[in-house]
């Protein structure tokens, strides 16, 4: 049992700030679905504002996926929508014409055939969203499989390239920001953000196969996923397979966070992929109540939220800055992989996770239970006592939802 001098020790790894790590690092954008190339829209959107173009900041790439063949300009003014605009080499237009043409062949398609719901036979094409139906959504991850393996290497490899990375380091532009001295860069690691809705057929269909071919394609990448519930759709029609299409992504996704099985799939019909759990270093997930029981309804709300959240990881000033930091000390904690969930309290995102008498590392996956993160056990003294360490140290406020019977003194 560690001594009170250990404990403290362990408590005092979550205000030690390594001012090394607190710097931008070279990142891939990928937006699945309506909502992620909504969200990155916005996120390019205030790089032009900020910066003056997307060329100023050669280390951020971007990799739109969809099903959906139809563009998205109408969030960004007239006379940005030059600059912000997807290019070709930016983004993957997953469709299938003809579903039937899959289903009638499995013969040739083994590797679809393996996963296939009998008795599906709903939608003749994928060309304008999957209709809310998961499974064909992943057949188009499966059929369009080497155009997003290639495209995605291609968008690594902008941020990966060493010229990008002494232009940034030397931009003119920063320069006459006076953003040369402010900014810091950490070009020996790299980031990839996956942003995308749960609720509707692409994201939820595509984002396990998605996240595990980054893995297996960009070794040493941290992934981070963010991840938006139903209920931000409230006036969308079919919100009760919305709902459906989360819990079955949230239930497959803890599965691939623990253990030491392997993800598998066929993506080209011949190979067995099989990659390592989990699917993501970090995940926040985004529920439209909180803590105060307020409720958003309203998309744009969260894209936006969303948007300027993840933009601030390429800004100076004290919340940017404040927010890496937190990162930081967090990933002292969230580097190992459990083989089994542990004994922990679940929290809202950014989860923590804690197994008295020191706080530990969980990769934080929400549990549904009434649409929110809830305390699974009462809290001891000693979990009270963690609680409040961690809101002093990195200034967090931290609400839980307690069982019946139990409160924090």
């Amino acid at each position: 049992m560690p001594t009170p001098q250990q404990e403290q020790e362990n408590l005092n790894k979550v205000n030690a700030v390594d001012e090394s790590f607190i710097k931008i690092r070279p990142t891939l954008l990928i937006g699945l679905g309506g909502t992620g190339g909504d969200v990155l829209l916005r996120i390019r959107r205030r790089f032009c504002e900020r910066y003056g173009s997307l060329q100023t900041f050669p280390i951020v790439s971007y990799l739109w996926i969809d099903t959906d063949t139809s563009e998205k300009s109408a969030i960004v003014p007239p006379q940005l929508q030059g600059l912000t605009n997807f290019a070709d080499t930016e983004k993957v237009q997953a469709t299938v014409s003809d579903t039937s043409a899959i289903t009638d062949n499995f013969h040739k398609y083994s590797g679809i055939e393996r996963w296939w719901y009998p008795g599906l036979n709903k939608l003749g094409s994928v060309t304008e969203g999957a209709g809310q139906i998961r499974a064909y959504s992943r057949m188009a991850f499966f059929v369009n499989y080497e155009t997003i393996k290639a495209k995605l290497n291609n968008a690594f490899a902008k941020i990966s390239d060493s010229a990008n990375h002494r232009k940034i380091s030397e931009s003119p532009e920063l320069k006459a920001l006076g953003l040369n001295d402010r900014l810091q860069f950490d070009f020996s690691k790299f980031d990839v953000v996956i942003v995308s809705s749960i609720a509707g057929g692409t994201g939820s269909g595509m984002l396990l196969d998605l996240a595990f071919l980054v893995k297996e394609c960009l070794h040493d990448v941290q992934i981070i996923g963010h991840l938006i519930f139903p209920g931000h759709f409230g006036s969308v029609v079919g919100s009760e397979r919305m709902t459906a299409n989360a819990y079955a992504l949230i239930k497959e996704l803890d599965y691939y966070q623990y253990g030491d099985h392997n993800f598998e799939a066929y993506w080209n019909n011949r190979e067995c992929h099989a990659v390592s759990v989990p699917a993501f270093n970090l995940t926040y997930i985004y529920d439209s109540v909180n803590s105060s029981n307020q409720t958003n309804r309203d998309p744009d709300k969260i894209f936006d939220l969303l948007a300027e959240s993840i933009f601030k990881d390429f800004t100076h000033g004290s919340f940017a800055d404040s927010k890496r930091s937190i990162r930081c000390n967090m990933a002292q904690f969230t580097n190992t992989v459990w083989k089994t969930r542990q004994d922990s309290a679940l929290l809202s995102c950014p989860t923590i996770a804690f197994r008295p008498p020191a706080l530990i590392a969980w990769r934080p996956i929400l549990s549904i239970l009434g649409g929110a993160a809830r305390w699974l056990r009462p809290l001891s003294p000693r979990r009270r006592g963690c609680v409040q360490t961690v809101e002093k140290k990195c200034g967090l406020s931290i609400q839980p939802i307690l069982p019946k019977g139990d409160t924090i003194s």
